[in-house]
């Protein structure tokens, strides 16, 4: 398995991306906007997690499992290009 680190501010991202959403939707109501964040983060849950992964060491001689996001960088990076544009 691959060992690689992805970085995306998630936070301006998913802002950016609900902005786009409120244009797209027609006229904008703050009473909306917590409908709209959710829509977006749910799109970007959808299209990056892969599921869970493991990874374990030993550490004082002790066995310590740490469970792992599995996502999908390129589809994070499109997220973010999509919702910058």
């Amino acid at each position: 398995m691959d060992w690689h680190c992805g970085i995306c501010p998630a936070e301006p991202c998913a802002a950016a991306g609900s902005g786009q959403r409120i244009a797209m939707g027609g006229e904008f109501t703050f009473a909306r906007l917590g409908d709209v964040v959710d829509e977006a983060l749910a799109d970007l849950r959808d299209r990056a997690v892969r599921g869970w992964d493991s990874r374990s060491f030993v550490l004082f001689d002790e066995k310590i499992e740490l469970p792992l996001l599995d996502l999908d960088y390129a589809a994070i990076r499109d997220f973010r290009d999509e919702a910058v544009s």
